[in-house]
């Protein structure tokens, strides 16, 4: 049961370090401006697309389901 606790408590505080980075980088770019060069938008997705966007989401959640259980 520890090593549940302690891989969901790993995943916990890596979230929230990416959160908090996210956070503070984004609140510079409010502050200062973009960093770096004007990107071009990219296109919409067309169907195929959206279809593999869901398949790599799906996933991603297999993986973490899977490193939590196994």
């Amino acid at each position: 049961m520890s090593d549940v606790v302690l891989i969901v408590t790993v995943l916990v505080v890596a979230i929230g370090g990416l959160a908090g980075v996210a956070y503070l980088l984004d609140r510079r770019r409010r502050t200062r401006g973009p960093i770096g060069p004007q990107l071009l938008e990219l296109p919409p997705l067309g169907p195929v697309g959206r279809v593999l966007l869901w398949v790599i989401r799906g996933l991603v959640v297999t993986m973490v389901l899977a490193i939590v259980i196994g």
